[in-house]
């Protein structure tokens, strides 16, 4: 059937969301490894489509990941070393990859996560490279919050890349750009 089902995990994601929604703090919920990240970004796109968390329909609280899936796709569009038809292939990609799959309803989470993760890294890129000032840095630690912020493994991949940083790049790893990315 399409659309699919809600699949277990995502029900009670949304039911999570639907909970915080409604002021019960996280730490009462069973179920405390998926942080806060999805229910707020669906309180903001809900309230900007003008509806309450009641209201909306599985379509509406669909739309929450699907933007996200879309802030994925727009990432290659950023590397400007790239030729644009690398990039409109990337980016055409990521979207068939990850929204586009019959999976991509599966997941709500994750494309969070990963557009977290992702605007991370290239915000981090942006201010290591010269162009943007340090305080760029920012914005990069803004977007790996947003991982943090919804799932506990987030703080795996940081640490991961940090460690990639110290190996291979020590030259985009100032202690500077931490702290502006940690702030």
């Amino acid at each position: 059937t399409w659309p699919p089902r809600l699949h277990a995990d995502e029900a009670v994601q949304w039911s999570l969301a639907k909970d915080s929604s409604e002021g019960v703090p996280y730490s009462l919920n069973q179920d405390k490894f998926h942080g806060p990240a999805l229910a707020v970004a669906a309180q903001v796109v809900l309230a900007a489509r003008g509806l309450k968390f009641d209201a909306a329909s599985e379509a509406d609280l669909r739309l929450v990941p699907f933007l996200f899936y879309l802030l994925i796709c727009a990432a290659p569009f950023f590397l400007r070393e790239v030729a644009w038809p690398t990039r409109c292939l990337a980016s055409f990609l990521l979207l068939m990859g990850s929204a586009g799959c019959y999976f991509g309803h599966y997941f709500i989470q994750e494309p969070l996560l990963v557009a977290g993760f992702v605007w991370g890294v290239l915000l981090w890129l942006q201010s290591a490279g010269g162009e943007r000032p340090a305080w760029w840095a920012l914005f990069s630690g803004a977007a790996f919050g947003l991982s943090l912020a919804c799932k506990v493994t987030a703080a795996a991949y940081l640490g991961i890349l940090l460690l990639t940083l110290l190996v291979f790049a020590r030259e985009t790893l100032s202690w500077r750009r931490v702290g502006w990315a940690t702030l």
